[in-house]
């Protein structure tokens, strides 16, 4: 599985003219509810912060996007926070 993903993400990484490396984030919010990654898509949320949080539970996810629709910001630190208490 590895060995596909690896060539997948390079070449995602030479058709778009990124590294690697920038390819697998990508890759990985693709982990996001959709909700989300619209919020990252739309510059709201930074990418960093969608890496992590893509890397939570689903019910999690759901739980951060409510707070987000009420208004409270996240930070990366929040993010790596909540990701501590999973």
């Amino acid at each position: 599985h590895m060995a596909h993903l690896e060539k997948s993400r390079d070449s995602l990484a030479k058709c778009y003219g990124i590294t690697p490396t920038e390819a697998q984030r990508y890759i990985q919010l693709t982990n996001l509810l959709p909700a989300l990654l619209d919020l990252v898509d739309q510059r709201y949320l930074p990418v960093r912060t969608g890496i992590i949080l893509s890397t939570l539970p689903e019910e999690i996810q759901r739980a951060v996007l409510d707070c987000l629709k009420e208004g409270r910001a996240l930070t990366v630190d929040g993010a790596q926070a909540i990701k501590a208490e999973c």
